[in-house]
């Protein structure tokens, strides 16, 4: 996804935005890690998609919502 021009102003955009100020009261962040420190960060997403998976009792769900692919992750 290109970040570079990404918002999230206007009305198409509300229902992100709305559940990212959610998710910011809720003690949530977000950033963009650095390509040389994905490596080191896999294990650490791969156990945050088992337990997401374990929570929901179900697979991956692939394109609408993505899934756990290191060799993706690390690109």
């Amino acid at each position: 996804m290109p970040l570079h021009d990404f918002g999230l102003e206007g009305r198409e955009r509300a229902d992100l935005r709305q559940a990212w100020n959610r998710g910011k009261r809720g003690g949530l962040s977000f950033r963009v890690a650095p390509v040389e420190e994905v490596p080191s960060l896999l294990p650490r997403l791969h156990a945050i998609s088992n337990a997401w998976l374990e929570d929901k009792a179900g697979d991956e769900k692939g394109f609408s919502l993505g899934s756990y692919d290191p060799d993706y992750l690390a690109r």
